[in-house]
């Protein structure tokens, strides 16, 4: 196990972004201060070479002039929210339209564009590393001086985050991972089996936001509770693929008595890479890449994002609790490891 600490560049302003390389084993984990991102994350495929399964950039301007929250923490609160607005006790806040109509990933001051500080954590099992962050009452219309930690913990063969916040005011609070999955280097996501623990998606109306229905996703393109293509009804008819160009949908993960659920697997044939991803929340936005560009082809990689349904805020169906004086934000997300050649630990 290792730790490689360095200067990753400087902002503008002279501030110096730090970067960690997390060893464990076979796997390779590259985490930067800004935005507390994921920069790379290495596994060996079933013929022992070394592949970066996520998207990123080789420079922090990469990073700083990125669109697409590559590998980013998002918040306060990740997805959207209707018009922007919500609802506190009475209280109105209008929160920044960035994604218009609607308020999108905590807006132009969320967390994908701070500068965290940081500290290396250890023990006899994982190498990893703790970010902070503060976010004042009022940033971005947000109520509540929030206090956020992000650890990032490299065990052999599983990358664990866990999520703590707390704040002085009644505020929404949704964090999530942002990271872009590429199994196996190639120019498609398209070809990865893709299995998601859900019978339920909260299909969205034009604006993308979700209608507070619950749609049964049993004999639909939506249908992934048996591992399946990405890309196999991905160009059909339907008229939710029609509304976002693809996949862009929460998945509504089905109840378990595990805090820690198995809500996700993503398999790529050609490296023999297989992802297992575990939650806390109760939902997983899953995202097909279709505007990606520039730097990355359109559906070159795939976001599964745990995390609390879309506008759940304003939704009274919706599972959602506040983070409050009396109630922190706590939840995880587990990414665990594997190839042909090797089992999950």
């Amino acid at each position: 196990m290792n730790i490689i600490e360095s200067v990753f560049g400087k902002l503008k302003d002279g501030t110096d972004v730090k970067s960690y390389w997390l060893e464990n084993g076979d796997i390779r984990v590259k985490v930067i201060e800004y935005g507390a991102t994921i920069a790379a994350i290495e596994i060996p495929d079933k013929d022992g070479i070394k592949q970066n399964i996520v998207l990123g950039y080789n420079d922090l301007d990469g990073f700083v002039n990125d669109t697409f929250f590559i590998g980013a923490t998002i918040g306060r609160y990740a997805n959207r929210i209707a018009d922007g607005k919500i609802d506190i006790d009475g209280t109105e806040y209008q929160l920044e339209i960035n994604n218009d109509p609607n308020h999108l990933h905590g807006g132009s001051l969320g967390f994908h564009n701070a500068v965290w500080s940081s500290e290396t954590i250890k023990s006899d099992e994982y190498v990893g590393v703790k970010l902070k962050h503060f976010s004042k009452d009022g940033e971005g219309n947000y109520p509540g001086n929030l206090k956020i930690s992000v650890n990032y913990k490299l065990f052999n063969n599983r990358l664990e985050i866990d999520y703590n916040a707390e704040s002085d005011a009644k505020t929404p609070v949704n964090i999530t991972n942002h990271s872009y999955f590429n199994l196996d280097g190639s120019d498609s996501n398209l070809e990865h089996k893709l299995e998601i623990n859900a019978t339920f998606i909260t299909p969205v109306n034009s604006n993308l936001i979700p209608t507070g229905e619950f749609k049964n996703v049993s004999d639909t393109v939506f249908d992934f509770k048996k591992s399946k293509a990405v890309g196999k009804d991905i160009t059909s008819s339907d008229e939710q693929l029609k509304i976002t160009g693809g996949y862009d949908h929460n998945f509504v993960l089905d109840k378990s008595d595990i805090m820690l659920k198995k809500a996700a697997s993503v398999f790529s044939n050609k490296s023999g890479i297989r992802m297992d991803l575990y939650c806390t929340q109760p939902g997983i936005q899953f995202y097909s890449g279709n505007f990606l560009e520039g730097c990355f082809k359109c559906r070159s990689a795939l976001c599964l994002e745990p995390q609390y349904f879309p506008d759940s805020p304003n939704k009274e169906n919706f599972e959602f609790e506040y983070c409050s004086p009396d109630s922190n934000f706590e939840e995880s997300i587990h990414f665990c490891f594997s190839n042909d050649n090797k089992k999950v630990l």
